[in-house]
């Protein structure tokens, strides 16, 4: 299963604002039927992946990550994979890197997202007993 290709192209783009590029391909994983699992804030700067961010607060370095909740046992796949998408939309609305971290260039600011299909779930599932 393949991402669109106008979301492959502009996973590492930097000119869009990343919580529109962030809702567009939670969108655009959910129609294809997977679920976004957990999510990370990331910031790409010069062509190295930082995901621990300094925090105003503390001056502690933090990594902002977020997961949705487990599948509910009477919860069909689909129901599961909108929950999600969902669940990651509202997490994000709430994040606000320019608040929360020592400055973040906006450009440099990526989100991380582990998504899988329904196959591969009931294989892990099944492994784990």
């Amino acid at each position: 299963m393949s991402l669109p290709t106008d979301l492959e192209l502009g996973a590492f783009s930097s000119g869009e604002d990343p919580k529109e590029r962030l809702a567009e391909g939670l969108h655009s994983l959910s129609r294809q039927g997977l679920a976004v699992l957990d999510g990370e804030l990331w910031v790409i700067a010069g062509g190295v992946i930082h995901a621990g961010h300094v925090l105003k607060s503390s001056r502690q370095v933090a990594v902002c990550a977020w997961e949705a909740a487990p599948r509910g046992e009477e919860e069909t796949w689909a129901m599961f994979v909108e929950r999600c998408a969902e669940e990651n939309l509202k997490i994000t609305s709430t994040l606000n890197p320019e608040r929360d971290f020592v400055p973040i260039p906006s450009g440099l600011i990526h989100y991380n997202l582990t998504w899988i299909a329904q196959d591969e779930y009931e294989q892990i599932k099944e492994r784990a007993g």
